[in-house]
């Protein structure tokens, strides 16, 4: 029997409740829960499509709000390099050079990713980094063997155990380009405001030093170039959204000192990073969603789409809040929830449908760009049921049940997914910033299969962060074309068009 007494002063130190424990216990044993899905969310039913005129009109509104408002970008970027290079570091274990060479490993094991690496490895941006150094020790009639295999010891050595973010994504003539560097410099065609521009990165402490460094000589770098003041600052998850570690038994497992073992929350964490800014529109982006210079106009185009959406949805709520709280019908409000948000007004009294209107008015507000499905990886838009209300709720397959032939067939029928490129709204219409941890579905949790010291262990992960982190927030879908997303999920995706300079 579990004795959580015997860890008081354990959990004190670290911020965390007995209570919270005990409920992170429950939900180890209970395991994850599948959410209830009706149908995907498609054009004309959940996602709106944009012609080029309401587009202009947007991105005018955008611009011509900007000035007189805070603005900051938030860019989860703690994911390290690892899985990018996921594929070679399964080569280097495999491949015997006294054995076979190369192509003949190639011909045996029929590893396409690695031909592709192979194939393409002059595009790559750290061709050109180590080719000095590749050619000095390998003469023009070398063995390719060899060569191929220096060039990924040189990529592994040096990157492998990076964080994404600082892992060269682009070569021009001048250098590589980071994949942080291009997020600060995409943000110039549409987040500056008042001759500057503000960014947030979520980091991992161990990477703390080097974002530091990276981040000072680009804010010198970009501010001399631009003429601008660049602001940038990091955050780290919280200690109190670690959770608990379980066997498979639901036992709380203890580390040398009998202390309980916590593990970081996943990416759901980050709400409590998020809820520290303050600023009137935040854009949320992926730290490997990013293009070359010349591609990012079009980028900062869409994304101002977007927020000009935002804005102009968000006046709408506040001026029927205002209009409210003066005593005006709810009949146009009622219809604006229910015709924006999509959201049932029950049949009720009228002071209580007044009250009803009001509370789901008064919710931070995200637009969402998604884009047509290529069957790329990620979450999609879906129309999901809870409490006999429906709302459209960004979910990842992890969250439905594919054993029910229903659910399955919502997956199947999706025609967009989820690229990440998403613009919030946290202040309420007296000018005071929501808690946005009051807007968490704390019931759509994971629980995920981890090792710990070569043993299967179970962890608990908070509520996705554009999952049921944001399922209570305010939500409309937006389409945006393909082009706005070009992930780098492994290095070969640095060898298409979107990366290449």
């Amino acid at each position: 029997m579990f004795d959580i007494t015997k860890h008081k002063s354990q959990l004190q130190s670290l911020g965390v409740s007995e209570e919270d424990v005990l409920l992170q216990l429950e939900r180890l044993t209970h395991g994850s829960k599948s959410l209830h899905i009706q149908r995907p969310a498609t054009i004309g039913d959940g996602i709106l499509r944009f012609d080029k005129e309401k587009r202009d009109q947007l991105t005018s509104i955008y611009d011509s709000e900007k000035n007189r408002l805070s603005i900051t970008r938030f860019v989860p970027a703690s994911g390290m390099a690892t899985r990018m290079f996921k594929f070679l570091y399964y080569f280097l274990d495999k491949y015997n050079p006294n054995q076979e060479t190369i192509r003949a490993y190639l011909n045996r094991k029929k590893t396409y990713k690695l031909g592709v690496f192979l194939g393409g490895i002059e595009k790559l941006p750290f061709y050109k980094e180590f080719h000095h150094e590749l050619s000095t020790v390998f003469t023009d009639d070398v063995d390719t063997s060899a060569f191929y295999l220096h060039f990924i010891q040189l990529v592994l050595e040096k990157y492998g155990n990076k964080p994404k973010a600082l892992v060269p994504f682009h070569c021009y003539s001048e250098g590589t380009r980071s994949a942080f560097e291009e997020q600060l410099r995409t943000s110039m065609t549409y987040a500056v405001t008042n001759n500057s521009t503000h960014h947030h990165f979520t980091i991992s402490e161990a990477h703390h030093h080097a974002f530091m460094e990276q981040g000072a000589q680009l804010q010198k770098t970009l501010s001399e170039q631009y003429q601008l003041e660049i602001h940038i600052d990091f955050s780290v998850q919280l200690p109190k959204t670690d959770t608990l570690t379980v066997d498979h038994d639901n036992n709380p497992v203890l580390d040398e000192n009998k202390n309980l073992i916590f593990r970081a929350g996943g990416h759901g964490a980050l709400i409590e990073n998020l809820n520290q800014i303050q600023a009137n529109v935040i854009f949320i982006s992926n730290i490997d969603n990013v293009t070359v210079e010349n591609r990012q106009n079009h980028i900062g185009y869409y994304k101002k789409v977007l927020a000009g959406c935002m804005l102009e949805t968000q006046k709408t709520v506040f001026k029927y809040l205002d209009d409210l709280e003066a005593g005006a019908s709810i009949g146009q409000a009622k219809d604006f929830l229910q015709n924006n948000f999509h959201i049932e007004v029950p049949l009720l009294s009228e002071e209580e449908q007044r009250e009803f209107v009001i509370a789901k008015l008064q919710r931070p507000i995200r637009v969402c760009g998604m884009v047509p499905n290529e069957n790329e990886a990620g979450g999609g838009p879906f129309w999901v049921l809870k409490s006999h209300q429906s709302s459209l709720q960004i979910v990842e397959q992890s969250q439905m049940d594919l054993n029910n032939p229903k659910q399955l067939k919502a997956l199947q029928n999706g025609t967009h997914f989820n690229p990440v490129d998403i613009v919030c709204g946290v202040y309420n219409h007296k000018g005071e910033k929501f808690d946005l941890t009051q807007f968490v579905d704390s019931e759509t949790y994971f629980v995920s299969e981890k090792s710990l010291n070569g043993k299967a262990v179970k962890a608990l992960e908070h509520p996705g962060l554009w999952n049921g982190a944001m399922a209570d927030w305010n939500t409309i879908f937006v389409e945006v074309p393909i082009s706005t997303f070009s992930p780098v999920k492994n290095v070969n995706d640095l060898l298409r068009v979107a990366h290449q300079v």
